[in-house]
């Protein structure tokens, strides 16, 4: 994540993920988790719909793909995907609040379900799926 702040506000208000452990800094342990020398920056904690999910926002060292937008044909591409009752309103709903969408929902035979694709603030791809 680039804005842990945006992050937050993004999941909380559109996805509607309660923050479990609010803003917290990296310990020196981090560096050796993560495997990445000189590792800073924060963490949070979000829950929802039985999921936890922990964002971290790195200030150091420096990301050199800062400005690099992953698309969904691209190697390493990976996203949540979010079972909704109604992706119909879901997507009109997330529209009302800025959300960007790839496209329409759309059936898709193959796994009985419609889907409709978006990106979150920091341009990772996000699912909604509605089993058919």
């Amino acid at each position: 994540m680039s804005d842990l702040d945006r992050s937050i506000e993004f999941y909380r208000d559109v996805l509607g993920l309660e923050l479990l452990r609010e803003k917290k800094e990296l310990s020196e342990h981090h560096e050796d988790l993560l495997g990445v020398e000189g590792a800073s920056g924060e963490f949070a904690v979000m829950e929802g719909n039985g999921i936890k999910f922990e964002m971290k926002c790195l200030d150091a060292p420096a990301n050199k793909n800062i400005n690099a937008m992953r698309g969904p044909h691209d190697v390493g591409d990976d996203h949540f995907c979010w079972q909704v009752d109604d992706i119909d309103a879901k997507y009109e709903e997330f529209r009302e609040k800025g959300v960007e969408f790839l496209g329409e929902p759309e059936s898709v035979g193959t796994v009985q379900s419609r889907v409709a694709y978006f990106y979150d603030p920091d341009g990772n791809v996000m699912e909604l799926v509605e089993p058919e």
